[in-house]
């Protein structure tokens, strides 16, 4: 039996390399890739997949975000904005620069102006109960928010006050 040799992998220059990477991100289909990279580059075909192969790694790691490192770059610069902002009195310019890093470090939730926010999964016993005892009062269509089904029975309360004696 005869000894495989093990591949030697194909030495490609770095620029044709670049251009294998750029082909690959370029939208072309996995076929045209393959015969861009032999006709127009001269790729050997028998290295054709090793050298692909090699682009999709270098797009994988161009990929990986350190996210701690991007976004201490992004609370540095909405730092700056904000310093630079004050620095000329643009009051307006320097809350957005604010707001923004509040958001980006999460110091607020989003709310909705007009939504349930009682409704919400996390909605605890108490709410439930209450929402349990208000809505088959008729008080308000369904689905209406807690807080507004709890002013319509204390006004209720309030103008029927003396009526239950």
């Amino acid at each position: 039996m005869a000894k495989k040799r093990p591949r030697k992998k194909p030495t490609i220059d770095p620029e044709v390399a670049d251009k294998v990477l750029l082909l690959l991100v370029s939208g072309l289909t996995e076929r045209a890739l393959r015969a861009a990279c032999v006709d127009k580059l001269e790729i050997d075909a028998r290295h054709v997949d090793a050298v692909i192969t090699d682009a999709r790694r270098r797009v994988t790691i161009a990929a990986t975000v350190n996210r701690d490192a991007v976004i201490g770059e992004a609370l540095t610069r909405l730092d700056d904005i904000y310093r630079r902002s004050i620095g000329i009195q643009d009051c307006k310019t320097a809350l957005q620069a604010q707001r923004e890093k509040d958001k980006l470090l999460g110091l607020y939730q989003a709310t909705t102006l007009y939504g349930d926010r009682e409704g919400s999964s996390d909605e605890g016993d108490d709410a439930a109960t209450a929402r349990a005892h208000l809505e088959p009062l008729g008080l308000a269509p369904e689905g209406t928010a807690l807080s507004e089904l709890a002013r319509l029975a204390a006004a209720r309360i309030l103008e029927h006050g003396d009526d239950t004696e």
